[in-house]
């Protein structure tokens, strides 16, 4: 079993990503954006994520030229590895629209998690047993732990 596993049951959470990937209709439409060389930028990104480089890469694209297609995408296939049984790394959506005002890592990893957990994906926060750290729980204010 996987270390974080072991801490942090993200199995609902990734499952509701799929999901959301589908119900959104993006399974349906979604296109392959490319580079400007013409390499397909999903290869390029996937080979970045299991590389070893320490560089960070960023995408630059102006409105409506598919970034959030393409987060929910790469989101989408993270998850469907992780759930596998894949080595891969768990894939964490934070749409910057919902966070803009938050400042620390826990504010808005906790903010993040409290809408998945209790608006969007309609889930509960698993038991006791497996919650997120207390410094997450207590950033994002879920009524629970009040």
């Amino acid at each position: 079993m996987h270390l974080e596993a072991a801490i942090v049951d993200f199995r609902a959470y990734l499952r509701s990503l799929m999901s959301l990937y589908h119900l959104n209709g993006l399974s349906q439409y979604y296109i392959h954006p490319l580079l400007e060389g013409g390499q397909d930028l999903e290869s390029t990104v996937t080979d970045w994520i299991r590389g070893s480089s320490d560089r960070p890469m960023a995408i630059i694209a102006g409105y409506g030229m598919g970034k959030s297609s393409f987060a929910s995408r790469l989101a989408f296939l993270s998850a469907e590895e992780y759930l596998a049984g894949a080595p891969t790394r768990i894939p964490i959506m934070i749409p910057l629209a919902e966070i803009a005002s938050e400042q620390g890592l826990e504010g808005l990893l906790g903010k993040r998690q409290v809408t998945t957990y209790t608006n969007a994906a309609r889930h509960r926060w698993p038991s006791r047993s497996q919650e997120p750290s207390a410094g997450v729980a207590e950033a994002g204010r879920h009524p629970a732990y009040r």
